[in-house]
């Protein structure tokens, strides 16, 4: 059993050590006991802790605290050293060392920040004042709405219009702030995987609608609001929303994740109202719909992603939009509509699982949703996902395997998070079309989904869990040292031990490290096997149409559809000529709405039309060989109507 502090034998050697010196051996000791890798190190930084002015010295009851809250961290050498940067940093430090000899849950506070990330201890360094917020008692005992985090937030933002930076550094320190909130609560265990990744995604959400409200109001003052025609001609307001995707779709952000968005808007018949003259009265700077919204998409994604002196809010990806990274900025509802009926892909399907709209119109969100699920969630059990989701698969193993990171990358090696992501959204893929209550957005409940409706067995399910719980816990404590984008495990002995402290191992028997190595090749073994078993199967044997039902996916690994193994409903479509390419695609941009095809269909025009033919590397139009055509599908998509005799 572990002796207190001051009956270790070494606890006299550490106090004559503030004065200075070498740490002697029953000294470095009991710094060793504490978890100092670096006795020498951790002397030094006591020694200048110790000459701080408000550092009290002769108490040694409060040296005996010190160093058993010392002991609790992650990484005492750290603690130490950037407990006395922030001492430097403040105004009046003598507050701060009385609150850490008065209240051993500051002293906690303090020192795990200091001890377990050096990005959070940079934001105390750049902004001292929000240690005192951090420190008050009601700043870490619940967790916070989105609805009062967006309040706060717009606070912020209406009180810094006049200042320098604007509302752009306003959202930036905001968001700072509540890092170091969650952050804390995260390190602390005040708070459980789930609640950070929800946190994490109030605060994305809440930056969102603050970042677009900004930017409306800064168009509409230059352009006028826009506004479109209804089809029983009345004039509208004309509506925008954005759609969330991947993590924050699903609510389950990372410390240093990107954003994933898609924006929308209602309709491309119509313009902005403009800005009346000053002298004449008439108006000007009136603009498209489908101009106005992808200023407005641009100004949204400055705000939350351009690098400033306060750093950033989010990183905007947009590549899952329509047409990927060729694709316009902003769609309109009936672009998107067009272009999931004709281009969509198994993996656009697989990435629409997540979408939720996160800020805008509410309205138009809820459009978009319901006009994508048809597309996404077939009527008929639906297997053919699951051979495009191998390859996907097998891509990215190559792709590690060739960098040499397979065994040190959690989200994407072998039984990472990302596996266990692959084997929900083969489920909702396949039986999502039947069964409504598997529509989750997010992964652990789709799994208790999953588990509820019987599709995996009891055991395996809560196995998923419990791997995938722990393997998002390891990546918000890699992450949340450095702030960095990084799914790696450190390579060295020392960050791999303080990384297993982080995820609560103590030493026994075996060392921290040991233990959470075990653990960790537990839970990607669980991940590995149950993947494997669902797409990996050696047995591809073709299995009649009655079968499918009976036998299920899980059998079924290289099967088609149903659909795609009856005769095709739709004939072969045979585009010889531009001209009835040109018709084609007109009839893409005026057809009735969504009516989703069979599964052939796409394949059948791709294989009729040069055109249209798709590889990984290029746009869905070739624009080398049918300019013409490209052309009218870009009007087919904008939602722009085509008249040809």
């Amino acid at each position: 059993m572990r002796i207190s502090i001051h009956e270790h034998p070494g606890f006299h050697h550490v106090e004559r050590l503030l004065s200075g010196g070498m740490p002697t051996p029953q000294a470095a000791d009991l710094l060793s006991s504490l978890g100092v890798n670096n006795q020498e190190q951790a002397a030094r930084s006591l020694q200048s802790l110790a000459l701080h002015p408000s550092f009290p010295r002769g108490d040694n009851a409060f040296l005996g605290q010190f160093l058993e809250s010392l002991g609790e961290t992650f990484e005492p050498e750290r603690a130490m050293a950037n407990l006395e940067r922030i001492l430097e940093s403040m105004e009046n430090p003598d507050a701060l060392l009385s609150a850490l000899r008065r209240s051993s849950e500051r002293r906690s506070i303090v020192l795990t920040l200091a001890g377990g990330s050096q990005f959070l201890s940079d934001t105390i360094l750049r902004h001292p004042k929000y240690l005192d917020w951090l420190l008050k008692p009601m700043t870490l005992r619940k967790e916070r709405t989105f609805e009062k985090i967006f309040l706060e937030l717009w606070r912020w933002v209406r009180e810094a219009r006049e200042h320098p930076g604007g509302p752009a550094d306003a959202l930036r320190r905001f968001r700072q702030r509540e890092y170091l909130r969650i952050g804390i609560r995260d390190l602390l265990r005040m708070a459980s995987t789930e609640e950070t990744t929800l946190s994490l995604s109030n605060l994305a959400d809440a930056t969102l609608e603050a970042a677009l409200r900004i930017s409306q109001g800064e168009l509409h003052a230059q352009y006028g609001k826009p506004r479109w025609r209804t089809p029983n001609g009345r004039w509208s307001s004309c509506d925008f929303a954005i759609i969330g995707m991947g993590k924050l779709g699903g609510r389950e952000l990372n410390f240093s994740s990107d954003i994933d968005l898609i924006f929308v808007y209602s309709s491309d018949e119509g313009k902005t109202r403009g800005i009346p003259g000053s002298y004449t009265g008439r108006r000007r700077g009136q603009i498209s719909s489908h101009e106005f919204y992808v200023r407005l998409s641009r100004r949204v994604i400055q705000l939350m992603a351009e690098n400033t002196e306060e750093g950033l809010v989010f990183r905007v990806d947009t590549r899952l939009r329509p047409e990927g990274s060729q694709g316009a900025l902003a769609y309109s509802l009936r672009s998107c509509e067009i272009y999931y009926e004709s281009w969509g892909e198994t993996w656009e399907r697989q990435a629409l699982i997540k979408a939720r709209h996160c800020a805008g119109d509410n309205a138009l969100g809820r459009k978009f949703l319901e006009m994508t699920r048809p597309f996404i969630y077939r009527r008929t059990l639906d297997v053919s996902a699951l051979d495009e989701i191998a390859r996907i698969k097998d891509r990215i193993n190559r792709k590690l395997a060739s960098s040499g990171q397979s065994a040190l990358n959690i989200k994407l090696g072998e039984g990472g998070i990302r596996e266990i992501e692959f084997i929900i959204q083969s489920f909702q893929l396949i039986y999502g079309g039947k069964e409504p209550f598997l529509r989750k957005q997010n992964s652990l409940q789709a799994l208790s989904a999953i588990k509820e409706v019987g599709l995996l067995p009891i055991i395996d399910c809560d196995d998923l869990a419990e791997a995938y719980t722990f393997l998002r816990d390891v990546e918000h404590r890699v992450q949340v040292t450095h702030g960095l984008q990084t799914h790696d495990l450190p390579e060295d002995r020392h960050g791999l031990t303080v990384l297993a402290r982080k995820m609560g191992f103590v030493p026994n028997e075996a060392g921290e490290k040991e233990k959470f190595e075990d653990a960790l090749k537990g839970y990607r073994g669980i991940s590995s096997r149950i993947f494997d078993d669902l797409f990996r199967r050696q047995d591809k044997n073709t299995t009649s149409e009655e079968d499918t039902e009976r036998i299920g996916a899980k059998e079924l690994l290289s099967a088609k559809t149903l659909e795609d193994s009856r005769p095709p409903i739709w004939p072969p479509i045979i585009l010889r000529t531009p001209i009835q390419q040109v018709r084609f695609f007109a009839l893409c941009a005026t057809g009735s709405s969504f009516n989703m095809s069979a599964p052939g269909q796409s394949a059948h025009l791709t294989n009729s039309c040069p055109a249209c033919s798709t590889s990984p590397s290029i746009s869905p139009i070739r624009i080398a060989l049918w300019p013409t055509c490209f052309v009218l599908w870009k009007l087919a998509v904008e939602g722009k109507r085509c008249s040809l005799s």
